[in-house]
């Protein structure tokens, strides 16, 4: 067990008033740098890559409210960003810079 040695950095916002616009531009705001990533739907058992940008700009296509929960991941498992039914938006960020360190 890596106990204290790996730090979870959450972000959490309603996206509930937002235009489709000012939700791009939030989740665009988070800092996610890689191009791929992963996009799953856990109701449905089903999931695939996807250009991050192209999440992004299609997000309409992708999630639903009131019906969709989506999760969305990095290849690397660094961070994980949670778009609920409810309209809630969660972002995880892995801090594991300790871990990386103690294991080199």
């Amino acid at each position: 067990m890596m106990s204290g040695s790996i730090t979870l950095v959450a972000e959490s916002f309603s996206i509930a008033d937002l235009t489709p616009v000012a939700v791009r531009a939030k989740l665009k705001s988070l800092g996610v740098r890689e191009q791929i990533v992963f996009a799953c739907w856990p109701a449905f058992r089903e999931g695939f890559k996807i250009k991050w940008e192209v999440f992004i700009s299609h997000l309409d296509d992708f999630w639903y409210p009131s019906s969709d929960d989506v999760i969305v991941t990095s290849a690397t498992s660094s961070w994980a960003l949670e778009i609920t039914h409810e309209e809630i938006v969660r972002f995880f960020r892995l801090d594991n810079t300790k871990h990386r360190q103690s294991t080199a």
